[in-house]
């Protein structure tokens, strides 16, 4: 994008400089050479000038188009209960939205800290969680459970890595891609927080 507008500054400028010979020779002719670059009608200009501006502003929709056909994510997290055949279990839930304009192949979980350079990687071991990698298509949702075991693994890592704070804590969805952060439910946080 910067690109065109140094581009666009080039032209004017070479323009600008054009007609500033023009005028000089035109009015000043005594002490010049006789030398007036060929203008030509005011239709060719008002083309060229027509020309390189739809030339701008293809290629520039060309790169919005581009950046709106990426892969994206919202990730959503939430503390609560999962009951499984009258099983009642405190777990922490993940949903992946996939909101790009291309299909995002999720390859992994992560929780990171700013306090640490370490991240946790966080895998599910409840069946009813979707296995990854998972290609989610537009609007499609990937819903990711982690139980109690993990919080107590997050809570070690927020003692020994992070100075025992868990307020900064992001969460972290690994595309083939790209990486998507979002900050972690204040519920988790308190959990975990208990658990320090």
């Amino acid at each position: 994008m910067r690109w065109m507008v140094g581009l666009a500054v080039l032209a004017l400028c070479i323009i600008c400089g054009l007609l500033g010979l023009t005028a000089g020779i035109n009015l000043n002719p005594d002490s010049t050479v006789r030398f007036v670059p060929l203008w030509g009608s005011v239709g060719d200009w008002f083309a060229g000038v027509g020309t390189s501006a739809a030339v701008i502003v293809t290629l520039w929709l060309a790169e919005v188009r581009r950046k709106e056909m990426q892969p994206k994510v919202r990730i959503v997290t939430r503390f609560g209960d999962l009951i499984v055949k009258e099983k009642r279990t405190v777990n922490v839930f993940v949903r992946i939205i996939s909101c790009g304009g291309q299909p995002a192949n999720v390859t992994g979980v992560s929780i990171r800290s700013p306090h640490t350079k370490q991240v946790v990687s966080l895998r599910s071991t409840v069946p009813v969680s979707t296995d990854l990698p998972a290609n989610l298509g537009y609007g499609q949702v990937a819903t990711l459970i982690y139980e109690l075991p993990t919080l107590v693994a997050l809570a070690v890592f927020v003692r020994e890595k992070c100075g025992g704070r868990s307020n900064d804590l992001e969460i972290c969805v690994q595309t083939t891609l790209e990486e998507f952060y979002s900050p972690i439910d204040l519920g988790i946080i308190k959990e975990i927080a208990k658990r320090v």
